[in-house]
Formats: structure tokens, sequence, C-alpha cells
């Protein structure tokens, strides 16, 4: 079990508007914000995409998720669901105002890809494993091409 939401501050608490949803993850579970995790988890499962993310010298694939809650953790325990599906890294993306995406690439553990050198392609920056950047909405179509599973 990930201790990333076990504190209160690290999450947003307006999920819990539901006083019925909180009580019964109380009762359920015990502990509410690994369950809700859980439940986040199995509902964005369909939201999980395999993409190409495609430049001039390379082509990556990667499982993509539109979520501005979620990180490489949604996405590695789908991938360890459907291990069929070989992929470099995962990325997720947020469409935010003005009209551009904010998409965070995090490196599968032995896939020799280096998240910040991506990302400073398109002028964001981070580190080898994780890194962000941001995408007008037509270079994110140029950029990025789902594949079949």
């Amino acid at each position: 079990m990930t201790r990333r939401f076990s504190t209160p501050e690290r999450y947003d608490l307006r999920v819990f508007s539901d006083e019925r949803l909180l009580e019964t993850y109380l009762r359920r579970y015990g502990q509410p914000m690994f369950a809700y995790e859980q439940q986040l988890r199995s509902r964005e499962a369909s939201a999980v995409q395999p993409v190409t993310l495609s430049l001039e010298d390379n082509s990556y694939r990667l499982l993509f998720l539109n979520s501005s809650l979620r990180d490489s953790q949604t996405l590695a325990a789908w991938h360890r669901r459907h291990p069929e599906i070989k992929v470099d890294g995962y990325l997720v993306g947020q469409l935010v105002p003005p009209l551009r995406w904010k998409l965070s690439l995090y490196a599968v553990e032995g896939s020799g890809i280096d998240a910040a050198r991506i990302a400073q392609r398109f002028g964001g920056g981070g580190h080898a494993s994780a890194a962000g950047f941001m995408l007008s909405p037509s270079d994110f179509e140029k950029h990025i091409k789902t594949f079949q599973k």
C-alpha cells in the first residue's frame, strides 16, 4: 500500500464532500484515502490510452491518461495488469487554459529513455525519470498518436 495519500495536505479533500461516500469508505476500508485512490484507479482504467510520442529522431511508446489528479502510480498499476503492452513510459496530461496541454512524462524502469531530455525539447524540464512540459493542441496532435494495444 502506498502512503502517498496518507496526509490530508497532499490530497484534494473536496472529493469527500459527499458524507455518505466518506462514511462508506470508513466503514468498509478504514482508510478513506487509500480506498478512494483504489476507486479512482479502477474508474480511470478505461481511459488509459497507448500513445506514441514521435520526435524527429525517435519514437516512444507511452501509456497516456488525461487527468489532473493522477501520476505515474496510476499508470504503473494499470500497466502491471497489462504487461503484454510494451511501453517506454507514462504520460499524464491535462488541457489547461489558455488551451495548452500540461504533460508529465515518467520513464519506465529499464526503458532507457531520458524524460528530462525529451521535456527540454518542448521547453520543459525535470530529471531522467520524470519531467514536465507544455504543448499547444496542434503540437499535441502532431507529436502524439494512439496505437493499437
